[in-house]
C-alpha cells in the first residue's frame, strides 16, 4: 500500500509469476480516504483476490463482449446498439474473442491497437474500439470475473478533434443553389441544415407539428436514426427539444423556400404530413443522405463540412 496523494492510496496484492514473461504481477486498486480506511481496503481487496474469480473467468472474451453486450444493450440509443454491435464484429470479436479473459494482458491489447493502426484506422476509430473494450472488461470485473482490467492500463493513441471549418456565406448559397438543382427538395434540406445548426438525425425526423412558420420556430424534438434492423425514431441526446428560430439575411443569391414553397414540394410528392425534407431524407439511407450532400459539396466546389453545422444566423 502506498500513498499517491491527499487521501488517495494505490493498494497492490501480488498474484504470482506471469508464466510467458518470468515478471511478477499483482493485482492493483485506487481509494480514497484515510490510512485506516485504505489498510481496511487493502485486507479485503487481498481476500478476494485470494478467493479466486468466479466460474466466468474460464471464459473467453468473446463470452465476456457478449454477455456484456446483453446485459447493458437495452439501455442504449439504437444507433449506439448499431455502432457497438459492428466494434464487436469487426473487430473485437475476430482479434481478441477467442483468447482467454484471464489471459489477456495490457501488452496484448496495446498491441492489437497497434495492428488497427497499420491496418489504417485513424485513432479516433481506435479510441471508440478501446473504449468497448473497456466498458466489457470492467464489468466483467464488477461481476468478479476478473481481478484487474488490463484494457485500463494500455496506451491507446490520442485523437486530435478535427477542425469545425464553417462554409463562408457564399459557400453556403452557392451549395443551396446546387444542391435545388439537383433535387428539390435535397435544397430544403440543406437550407434547413444552414439555417437551424441542427443535427442530420433532427432534420430527418422533422414533421409538419414540429414547424411553427407563423414564428419561424422548429422544434427538434426526435431523432432519425441507423438501429439494427434499419431507421428507427429516438429521442434526442439531451432528450431536451430545443427550439430555433430560423433566420435568413437578404444577402443570400438563393431561391428562398417560405412555406409554400416547402408545401409546393410537398403537393408534388404526396405527402402531407411530413415537410419535403424529411420526407426526402427518410426515403434515403442516413449514408445515402450523406452521399448526396457530399455530392452536393462536389458540384459546388465547397470544402465538406461536418454533418451538423452551426446556425447560420452567423453565416448567412
Amino acid at each position: 500500500m502506498r500513498q499517491r496523494g491527499s487521501g488517495s492510496w494505490e493498494l497492490r496484492v501480488y498474484l504470482g509469476v506471469d508464466r510467458d514473461t518470468g515478471t511478477r504481477r499483482y493485482a492493483t486498486r485506487t481509494v480514497h480516504g484515510s490510512a485506516r480506511h485504505a489498510r481496511q481496503a487493502l485486507n479485503e481487496f487481498a481476500a478476494d483476490v485470494a478467493r479466486g474469480p468466479r466460474v466466468g473467468a474460464r471464459a473467453t472474451v468473446e463470452v465476456v463482449l457478449r454477455a456484456w453486450f446483453a446485459a447493458a444493450s437495452p439501455n442504449w440509443a439504437p444507433s449506439t446498439v448499431r455502432q457497438v454491435e459492428s466494434v464487436l464484429r469487426r473487430h473485437l470479436l475476430p482479434s481478441l474473442g477467442g483468447v482467454s479473459v484471464l489471459d489477456l494482458r495490457a501488452a496484448d491489447v496495446d498491441a492489437f491497437y497497434a495492428d488497427l493502426r497499420v491496418r489504417g484506422l485513424s485513432p479516433g476509430t481506435v479510441r471508440r474500439i478501446h473504449g468497448v473494450l473497456h466498458s466489457a472488461l470492467a464489468q466483467a470485473q464488477r461481476w468478479q470475473w476478473i481481478v484487474n482490467n488490463p484494457a485500463a492500463h494500455t496506451s491507446p493513441p490520442r485523437h486530435a478533434p478535427n477542425e469545425i471549418r464553417p462554409p463562408t456565406p457564399a459557400d453556403v448559397a452557392l451549395l443551396i443553389a446546387k444542391a435545388t438543382a439537383s433535387d428539390p427538395s435535397l435544397g430544403v434540406y440543406v437550407r434547413l441544415a444552414a439555417c437551424t445548426g441542427a443535427r442530420r438525425s433532427q432534420l430527418l425526423a422533422l414533421r409538419w407539428k414540429d414547424i411553427d412558420l407563423a414564428r419561424a420556430r422548429i422544434s427538434f424534438t426526435r431523432a432519425l436514426v441507423e438501429g439494427l434492423h434499419g431507421p428507427v425514431l429516438a429521442p434526442t441526446k439531451t432528450h431536451v427539444a430545443p427550439r430555433r428560430r430560423v433566420t435568413e439575411r437578404n444577402d443570400v443569391s438563393s431561391p428562398k423556400p417560405p412555406d409554400h414553397h416547402l408545401q409546393h414540394i410537398n403537393t408534388q410528392i404526396g405527402v402531407s404530413s411530413r415537410p419535403a425534407a424529411a420526407r426526402w431524407a427518410s426515403e434515403h439511407a442516413s449514408d445515402r443522405v450523406t452521399e448526396a450532400a457530399t455530392t452536393a459539396h462536389a458540384s459546388a466546389g465547397c470544402h465538406r463540412t461536418r454533418r451538423h453545422w452551426r446556425p447560420t444566423s452567423k453565416v448567412v
